[in-house]
């Protein structure tokens, strides 16, 4: 017990307990070195009113391992295995280091950080390994955040303050995932490895920054909602068994090179002012939903396959408000294709096959240019002009439907290479020339 004591230096080489073990720091400065620690029951380090440094080099517990630190927030463990639960309270730190190498825990492990500034850092290949739960809360935290990796046996909760720095290099559960960076207003956060078993999810703050994930993979659903974010968002991989949600903010910026799902995937860009949205393969066994905001900027979707986008049901963009450019460079669904145009009404498609009806609906646009190079549907085809002005190519049609092009009212130029439908084909011709080279 060193509860009275000012200062000074607590220094242990070797403690060997058959029961419980614990250490109490005074309000004073110092420092508390513990070398090798050997305990039978629980192990506790009160050093919540010590305004010095904490390092334990070695330390085996049977039981529980709690581990209290005060405002200097100075902590570091390079070894440390508890048979129960861990938790290291650092609430009321102010500033400071934690460090921790290596840890295992047979329960849960929870690690708590103040309000302060500083670093923690859990810096090994397998950094924290934890039989239950994994809880790591820095949601006031405005320190940086550093992780080799995380693995779990329950689920993995991180929650990021506000500062939203976060470096990861590994995580791995075999419960849900969720990071809670909705306290962020700036910083970066970068993610290597994520793998779930469960549920996996993603919450972005209102702040600016980034955020870029190397490869995100659930066994059930991904949720990426970056609804009130003002910043980049950058995924190389999405894999997963469910559903798969991600939600854009006003920056409209998102990246991702590849998506694959046995569920349904939604892009909701519907709040984007402005920004980009780049992808290069999405594939899915249900529905493919996206939705483009008010803003202008580019969408694209391309791929060095012939059919960026691949879905065994339908394929919808809804981008009747969106006043930019929409270039996608090759589409192949069981289900539906229906793509609507905004008022910028520029879109460019390589190849759209489906085993269901195609639509184009472009009423909304006033101006801009539509080129559509391979078209082909077991069902229908009806492209839907409004009133405004541009320009429409249509290289190559196949319909085992009907075929209609609805151009009343439009004032722009109309150009048909090639047209074969097995049901009636309408040509409705605007104000502008309307060319059709090959008729079948």
């Amino acid at each position: 017990d060193g509860s009275k004591g000012a200062t000074g230096s607590v220094s242990l080489n070797d403690i060997s307990a058959a029961g419980n073990a614990t250490f109490s720091m005074g309000s004073g400065s110092g420092s508390f070195l513990m070398t090798t620690g050997l305990v039978g029951g629980n192990f506790t380090l009160d050093g919540s009113k010590f305004e010095g440094s904490m390092d334990v080099t070695s330390l085996t517990a049977s039981g529980t391992t709690v581990v209290s630190v005060g405002a200097l927030g100075d902590f570091s463990a390079t070894q440390v295995h508890s048979l129960g639960n861990f938790t290291l309270d650092a609430s009321l730190a102010a500033t400071g280091r934690l460090t921790l190498t290596n840890v295992s825990s047979n329960g849960s492990f929870t690690l708590s950080m103040g309000s302060g500034s500083g670093a923690l850092s859990l810096g090994a290949s397998n950094a924290v390994r934890a039989s239950s739960t994994l809880t790591l809360d820095a949601s006031k935290f405005n320190g940086t955040i550093d992780a080799m990796a995380l693995s779990a046996s329950g689920a993995i909760t991180i929650s990021v303050g506000p500062k939203g720095d976060y470096s990861g290099a590994a995580i791995a559960t075999a419960g849900n995932f969720t990071m809670d960076a909705s306290n962020a207003t700036t910083g970066s956060i970068t993610l290597g490895n994520i793998s779930a078993n469960g549920a996996a999810a993603i919450s972005m703050g209102s702040g600016s920054g980034t955020l870029a994930v190397t490869n995100f993979e659930s066994l059930k659903t991904i949720t990426l909602d970056g609804t009130k974010f003002g910043g980049t968002m950058d995924v190389t991989r999405i894999t997963s068994s469910g559903a798969v949600v991600v939600s854009v903010g006003g920056n409209g910026d998102f990246s991702a090179a590849e998506v694959h799902t046995q569920g349904t995937v939604t892009l909701d860009a519907s709040t984007a002012a402005s920004g980009q949205i780049s992808l290069r393969e999405v594939s899915a066994a249900g529905a493919i939903t996206m939705s483009l905001g008010s803003g202008s900027g580019s969408f694209a979707i391309a791929a060095p396959v012939l059919s960026a986008v691949t879905t065994l049901s339908s394929f919808t963009l809804d981008s009747t408000k969106f006043g930019g450019t929409v270039d996608i460079q090759g589409i192949s669904a069981s289900g539906a294709v229906t793509l609507s145009l905004g008022g910028g009404g520029d879109l460019s498609a390589g190849t759209i096959e489906t085993q269901g009806a195609i639509t184009v609906d472009a009423n909304a646009a006033s101006s801009g240019s539509i080129t559509l190079t391979d078209v082909s549907a077991i069902g229908a085809i009806n492209i839907d002009m409004g009133t405004g002005s541009g320009s429409v190519t249509l290289t190559d049609a196949e319909a085992d439907g009907a075929f209609t092009l609805d151009a009343n009212g439009y004032k722009g130029n109309i150009v048909v290479n090639s047209l074969s439908a097995s049901g009636a084909s309408t040509i409705v011709a605007g104000s502008g020339n309307t060319t059709v080279s090959s008729f079948a």
